[in-house]
């Protein structure tokens, strides 16, 4: 599941490449390792609003509560992604899956690769390291807040290779919409058959991927700095040689 991730572009930058405007540019601050249990948020589109980048609060929460609920909700409730399968029959999902949909800005994001009953995780980017967006779905909270979840789907071979441990029986990775795809994703007239082909609309760019520092799981350390993406060379891959 996707529970890292890196946004390391200016605001005029993403503001160019996703054709919307931040309210405020002073507010924003690009980071190198965001995690979702964090109290900092991650940037949005909506489809109400396609030309505001807005920002969130990674884990999405039913609209009736409040950001002060947002630890205890999610120490309950794992909505930091969800999986595609269930967007139309999770009675959460299916309140935002029609007209709530969102593009989650980012330009990387972090998986784990389990070899030897050790974890170390790869870093994730497109080969030019240009932004993205992930396909996701938002919430507005009745204090104004907004909360917004990653849709997962069923991995390919290239990240099935990296993150390979089964999530309830398949291997998973995040959907990352195609450029292509993704003034579609926020179209408010698509029925549900329409939403449906949409998550199969992964990117057709190349993605590239290398260790990194164990770092990422430690949340009492700093971990918002350009080393954090360095790659990390353990001996234990040397056996592997898959990339």
């Amino acid at each position: 599941m996707c529970f890292h991730l890196s946004n390391t572009k200016p605001a005029q930058r993403l503001e160019k490449h996703f054709k919307a405007n931040f309210k405020t540019t002073q507010n924003f601050e690009p980071y190198y390792h965001r995690a979702a249990y964090e109290d900092k948020v991650l940037y949005i589109i909506k489809q109400s609003e396609q030309k505001r980048i807005c920002p969130a609060f990674w884990g999405i929460m039913p609209e009736h509560l409040q950001m002060n609920n947002r630890h205890l909700f999610l120490s309950k409730n794992y909505t930091y992604n969800a999986r595609v399968e269930r967007l139309f029959t999770s009675t959460l999902y299916q309140q935002f899956i029609k007209q709530q949909r969102c593009l989650i800005i980012a330009d990387g994001f972090f998986e784990p690769h389990k070899i030897l009953d050790r974890s170390i995780p790869y870093y994730f980017k497109y080969q030019d390291h240009s932004p993205f967006a992930f396909a996701g779905i938002y919430s507005e909270l009745i204090d104004g807040s907004y909360t917004a979840t990653i849709i997962t789907t069923v991995a390919n071979s290239f990240f099935s290779n990296i993150h390979n441990v089964k999530k309830q029986g398949t291997f998973r990775m995040p959907l990352v919409l195609d450029p292509a795809a993704e003034d579609k994703w926020l179209n408010t007239n698509l029925d549900e058959s329409s939403v449906k082909r949409l998550t199969s609309y992964f990117t057709l760019k190349t993605f590239e991927a290398y260790p990194v520092s164990r770092d990422i799981n430690k949340g009492n350390i700093n971990t918002d700095h350009a080393k954090i993406l360095d790659k990390v060379n353990y001996p234990e891959l040397d056996q592997l040689k898959l990339f």
